[in-house]
């Protein structure tokens, strides 16, 4: 039997979020493979207040958040100046351009939107591991309504058919939410198949 193929994990943007969502996956204990990829022209770095001292010194610099030394220990694939102009959710690839990036696990830290999507199990129902089972509970989901602003909008990709308990746990937590059916052709075993979409948004206030 032959063994199965590392996960790639694909993060979109190269901002601080998506630098710490790195961080934060292969503390986790994630080995597949890590891209990061976004349409920055740098890696993050910790902007100094404006003063007029700093606007006249030449020679001020920025302190970065990581290294090349910190960015080899994570083992990630950095890759600025890469946009991000598109998303085949059907075919699980990030599109850049021409170019197309496959992916097993999505994460969008491109902070320019209020939006979030993440693709962490393979449903709330059945988990990758068990110690994300209170992601999933009102609680869960009210810490991470608490990183979105008003009105930004949560998505999950479940590989299951829609679950009415869970719809109800979004709806206790959030203003609206749905629940979308995607249907696909599956390019590896044939035919077609179905994932669910959960959508889910706060309200403006």
């Amino acid at each position: 039997m032959s063994a199965p193929m590392p996960l790639r994990l694909v993060i979109v943007g190269c901002s601080l979020a998506g630098l710490r969502a790195a961080q934060a996956a292969r503390r986790e204990g994630f080995e597949g493979s890590v891209v990061l990829v976004g349409r920055e022209e740098h890696l993050p770095y910790d902007r100094p207040p404006l003063s007029k001292g700093f606007l006249v010194d030449d020679h001020a610099e920025a302190t970065f958040f990581v290294g090349a030394d910190d960015l080899t220990a994570l083992d990630v694939d950095v890759r600025l100046g890469v946009a991000a102009t598109g998303l085949d959710a059907a075919a699980k690839s990030v599109i850049t351009g021409q170019k197309r990036i496959g992916y097993d696990k999505l994460i969008i830290a491109t902070g320019g939107d209020a939006r979030l999507l993440v693709d962490i199990d393979h449903s709330p129902r059945h988990l990758l591991d068990s110690g994300h089972a209170d992601f999933y509970t009102p609680g869960g989901l009210r810490r991470l309504a608490g990183h979105l602003h008003p009105g930004g909008v949560f998505a999950l990709w479940s590989d299951d058919p829609p679950d009415a308990d869970f719809a109800a746990v979004l709806a206790e937590v959030f203003e609206t939410a749905e629940a979308h059916v995607v249907s696909f052709d599956n390019p590896y075993g044939g035919g077609k198949c179905a994932n669910t979409v959960y959508v889910a948004r706060l309200g403006a206030r």
